[in-house]
C-alpha cells in the first residue's frame, strides 16, 4: 500500500489562518484604545489612527511596526520566524510567522509596536493596569 501524503484542505487552512489572526487580535485589542480595521485584505490594528500592527492577507504572517533594534534582535533570535520588513529604503518592522512564534514573544512584539505608536498618556494607562 502506498502512503498518500497528507495535504491540508482549504477549510483546514482557513481555520488555521483564522486562529492565527485571532492570536494577533487578542494581543492587540488588549491594549488601551487599540482598534481593528480591514483595508485591502489586511487586518490593521491602530491606536489613535496610527497603525502599530497588521495581519497580512492569508493570515499566516503578522507585522509589528517596531524600531530597528527590536527588528534586528528578533531576526537574530530566530530568522525562520522573524524577518525584516522593508518599505523602500526604510526598515519599518518585523514580519512574524504567527503559527510558530511563541505566544509570549508575539504579545511582547505587539506591545512594543503599540508603545511606539501610542501617546505617552496611553502608555501610562497600560502601566497603571499592570500595577
Amino acid at each position: 500500500m502506498v502512503a498518500i501524503p497528507h495535504r491540508p484542505t482549504a477549510a483546514a487552512s482557513t481555520l488555521r489562518a483564522m486562529a492565527e489572526v485571532a492570536e494577533v487580535r487578542r494581543a492587540a485589542l488588549a491594549l488601551p484604545e487599540a482598534q481593528e480595521q480591514t483595508r485591502s485584505g489586511r487586518t490593521l490594528f491602530t491606536v489613535q489612527g496610527s497603525v502599530f500592527a497588521e495581519v497580512l492577507p492569508g493570515g499566516a504572517h503578522a507585522v509589528a511596526f517596531v524600531d530597528e533594534a527590536v527588528v534586528r534582535d528578533m531576526v537574530n533570535e530566530d530568522p525562520a520566524v522573524y524577518t525584516e520588513l522593508w518599505h523602500g529604503p526604510d526598515l519599518v518592522g518585523v514580519r512574524i510567522e504567527v503559527a510558530v512564534a511563541p505566544t509570549r514573544r508575539l504579545d511582547q512584539l505587539i506591545e512594543f509596536a503599540w508603545r511606539r505608536h501610542a501617546p505617552r498618556s496611553l502608555e501610562s494607562v497600560l502601566d497603571e493596569r499592570r500595577r
